[in-house]
């Protein structure tokens, strides 16, 4: 009678775990944030600031290898967005251009804001000597040789209070006075005056004021 006893309780008790069911967990909270559909022309600096999110956040996030390869239509995870936000067209600087093109292609080895407080003016990007430096809108040349620090410099007016900065050149290929068009070659590239190793140093200016290129490049 006991040994039945026994059976028939361990029975009940693997009955009861046959039907058991764990409390299902409850879903985790979704991040807050909106999804933005990259447009032509929008840079992920320009998306930042639209949306006043750090780029650097936004990289992280979306795990970002190389953010000057994103493109139209991709899409990006705001984080603490509460709505889509349009991104301001870029400004018009001389009458036929829209925007600031490269004054050459390569690594950016240094952004706004960091490093030594001249340089954080703009941004380093590294490129071979004598890689040619192509004026990044159309503009008068107000400023063409050595500057300390800086090697060849070239400065150009584009109007509209805008100016561009050119530094560490080796061989500057204007002069002062002259008017140049965007895409026009106006220097090869170099490792002169303070850096480590050959790169275009390269600043936008508005007024007196340092603007992030990497704002207005496209």
């Amino acid at each position: 009678m006991k040994k039945v006893s026994i059976l028939f309780i361990v029975l009940l008790i693997l009955s009861g775990c046959a039907t058991y069911k764990p409390p299902v967990p409850s879903p985790a909270p979704s991040p807050v944030g909106v999804y933005h559909e990259v447009k032509k022309g929008e840079t992920l600096w320009r998306i930042s600031r639209a949306y006043g999110v750090d780029w650097r956040t936004i990289i992280k996030v979306n795990r970002i290898e190389n953010p000057n390869e994103i493109k139209p239509g991709d899409k990006l995870f705001i984080p603490g967005a509460k709505e889509q936000k349009t991104v301001p067209p870029l400004p018009v600087l001389v009458q036929g251009e829209e925007e600031f093109i490269w004054p050459a292609r390569g690594k950016i080895i240094r952004y706004f804001g960091k490093g030594k407080k001249r340089n954080a003016r703009g941004i380093d990007i590294a490129v071979p000597i004598g890689t040619e430096i192509k004026a990044a809108s159309s503009g008068k040349i107000v400023f063409a040789g050595p500057k300390r620090g800086f090697g060849e410099l070239v400065i150009i007016d584009h109007g509209n209070g805008y100016a561009t900065v050119y530094a560490h050149n080796s061989r500057l290929l204007v002069k002062e006075g002259d008017y140049v068009k965007q895409g026009e070659v106006i220097a090869l590239s170099g490792d002169w005056g303070n850096c480590d190793e050959p790169m275009l140093h390269f600043e936008i200016r508005e007024g007196n004021e340092a603007k992030n290129p990497l704002n207005y490049l496209p």
